[in-house]
């Protein structure tokens, strides 16, 4: 139980970080006379992923629980690969 505890901590950290790093790009990338278009462009973008990937992986939990999370975990670790990779690049 409490490494249970540890994780969703540190998914709840981790969804603040993201949250505030998402809204401070996007003030620092898009133009001051176009804001309001990029934060709601985010916003729906968001919405929509996150209503897709919640009817997809609850479509795999009624399967089975590991489908669900084993679904989650591969595209988390290849999300994380690709932002890794990204920043390489940029670098390079």
């Amino acid at each position: 139980m409490p490494l249970l505890a540890l994780i969703f901590s540190l998914a709840g950290l981790v969804n603040g970080i993201q949250d505030t790093l998402e809204g401070a790009t996007t003030a620092d990338l898009v133009p001051e006379d176009h804001r309001g278009l990029g934060f709601g462009l985010l916003g729906a973008v968001n919405g929509g992923g996150d209503l897709i990937s919640s009817l997809l992986v609850g479509a795999l939990w009624t399967l089975h629980p590991l489908w669900g999370f084993g679904y989650a975990a591969v595209l988390m670790a290849l999300g994380a690969f690709v932002t890794l990779t990204g920043a390489n690049r940029a670098k390079g």
